[in-house]
């Protein structure tokens, strides 16, 4: 296991987690994640879970720079909400994008492209 979902500020339990899932207790999940480096030669790592109120996507950086970690939850989301399973590629002139489907909503889900960059060592999406 690289980390718990439970270890990241911005992750909060599923509330219909037993109504749907069968599952009693505060339930966290982590799904849909991506590995890549950045530009300062750090490797980071986006993923998705349930936050306040709807689906989000965090990210995490590893500690050690290799995929065994450890790993530091970034404190605030990439996207707050409504959104997830993200994906990280260049384009042909090596500019950064993120991938993922927005809305969360089911029929309504859609690709949403975004210029992904680090902005004094904060991923920002743009």
């Amino acid at each position: 296991m690289l980390f718990a979902a439970r270890e990241a500020p911005w992750a909060k339990p599923v509330p219909f987690a037993e109504a749907e899932f069968g599952m009693k207790g505060d339930v966290y999940f982590s799904d849909g994640p991506c590995v890549f480096r950045m530009e300062d030669g750090r490797l980071y790592l986006t993923w998705s879970s349930w936050s306040r109120g709807s689906y989000a996507v965090g990210a995490a950086v590893s500690e050690s720079g290799i995929i065994e970690g450890p790993w530091k939850q970034i404190e605030k989301p990439v996207w707050p909400e409504n959104g997830g399973h993200g994906m990280v590629f260049q384009n042909l002139q090596n500019e950064r994008y993120f991938v993922l489907h927005y809305p969360n909503d089911k029929t309504k889900e859609r690709p949403c492209f975004k210029k992904l960059v680090l902005d004094k060592g904060e991923l920002k999406l743009y």
